[in-house]
């Protein structure tokens, strides 16, 4: 076992470990390598997690009296099979194919004026440029470019550079070209949400971070006029920006505002790890199509590898090893897993990570808007050289991972940037985003 001291269990932590110990004792002889590396990383990281997720969820559930609950495309795919796996009930879940592109064409339905535009997307906006406007809106850039000429301005100028006749200009040619498929768009989101037959109290799961799909449903059924309240419950709700969307319930098993803000900031450096270990084969939904009768999704293409589904894939499967015989340990026990309880597997394996761990995902990428590397291909004499570039990969990579590949020194790294962006007020490129 790597990532359990069997010397410093305390509480439930005993039943974990035991838990983990018969998945070691009987493991699947067909396994072999990374495919067996890849399995007990789900045994005795995510597993423990995922447990007292589903537990705690079930008790959420129990005791809101809802009418639904979804799990959002992507993420909640694998969040859905955990709660399927551990819990008794038959209540009935649904799966919502839904994403931030998705909804955004169905409000820019609605704008009025190039502020609206960029209200409608500016959570799509990795960069506040022209160019991710045209990637938002599904336009061709030339085509933008060729109207920002007259007014001196590039297509990787800031979106909010735009006098007034520009922003006008560039109004009317965004709606000049797209408002009849804004308006379809909005039209079949409708009719989508309205076939999943939601209605009253509903539950929203997923793993986090702040609640923005959350915010743009409930958003959503209200324009739709649909009678539809949405809560949230996660495996995580990010702290770092208190003041975001408070008109909604949101609650996190591991952390949230009230709890556990240390756990924010260690998933919070380790984001990609954790959100790639929920992933599953399906591209993000790009829009909605009539089919028949019905209305469905419209899927990108999947941005990971063969080699890292494969991972993952054998990743979820020790997970669901692990839910399977600790499920009669809480059945038999009613054992209630907390949040310290559970992380101590995650801690040893991603915020302390080893170097064996960070070169394993060295040739991972993630998925942010656009395709990232995990941990960066470079070293510090070209940092030295370009300064600018290591602020830049610090801000886009896995910062813990980024930071031990480089110097390789056994330095308490998470540590380190857990004082630095909390005393000093560094800001992460993600604390700039959300602060806007």
């Amino acid at each position: 076992m790597k990532y359990w001291k069997k010397n410093k269990l305390v509480g439930n932590q005993k039943s974990i470990y035991s838990t983990i110990q018969k998945g070691y004792d009987n493991p699947p002889l067909s396994l072999k390598g990374t495919d067996m590396e890849a399995y007990f990383v789900g045994l005795e990281v995510l597993g423990p997690i995922a447990a007292g997720y589903a537990s705690w969820l079930e008790s959420v559930i129990e005791t809101g009296g809802y009418n639904c609950v979804l799990f959002l495309s992507r993420e909640g795919a694998f969040l859905k099979e955990i709660y399927e796996q551990f819990s008794e009930s038959k209540r009935k879940l649904t799966y919502l194919y839904l994403s931030r592109l998705a909804i955004s064409k169905a409000f820019l339905s609605f704008a009025r004026d190039y502020e609206e535009v960029i209200n409608t997307i500016e959570f799509l906006l990795k960069k506040p440029t022209f160019e991710w406007l045209s990637v938002a809106c599904e336009l061709d850039k030339d085509i933008i470019s060729e109207l920002l000429e007259k007014y001196n301005l590039r297509i990787d100028d800031s979106v909010y550079e735009a006098g007034y006749d520009c922003k006008s200009d560039l109004f009317q040619l965004i709606m000049q070209l797209k408002k009849d498929y804004y308006n379809e768009q909005y039209e079949l989101i409708k009719r989508y949400l309205r076939q999943l037959n939601v209605k009253g109290r509903v539950l929203v799961c997923d793993i986090g971070w702040q609640g923005t799909m959350q915010h743009y449903l409930q958003k959503l059924f209200t324009v739709c006029k649909y009678d539809v309240v949405v809560e949230g419950a996660y495996l995580g709700v990010r702290i770092i920006n208190e003041d975001k969307y408070p008109e909604i319930v949101k609650r996190g098993y591991l952390f949230d505002i009230n709890n556990n803000r240390k756990f924010d900031s260690m998933f919070r450096f380790t984001t990609e790890v954790v959100e790639m270990m929920f992933m599953n084969d399906e591209g993000s939904v790009v829009s909605y199509k009539e089919n028949g009768q019905f209305v469905e999704p419209v899927l990108a293409d999947s941005e990971y590898k063969e080699k890292e589904k494969r991972y993952i894939g054998m990743l979820q499967k020790g997970t669901i090893v692990f839910l399977q015989l600790f499920r009669q340990e809480v059945l038999f026990n009613n054992i209630k897993l907390l949040p310290h309880e559970v992380v101590q597997g995650y801690i040893n394996y991603a915020v302390h990570p080893s170097l064996a761990t960070i070169n394993r995902y060295s040739d991972f990428s993630f998925f942010d808007g656009s395709k990232k590397k995990m941990v960066p291909d470079r070293n510090v004499l070209y940092y030295i050289i370009h300064p600018k570039d290591f602020l830049l990969d610090l801000s886009n990579c896995n910062t813990i991972f980024m930071l031990k590949k480089l110097f390789k020194i056994p330095l308490p790294y998470f540590e380190i940037v857990y004082w630095g962006t909390g005393v000093l007020n560094v800001k992460s490129g993600y604390r700039r985003r959300v602060k806007n």
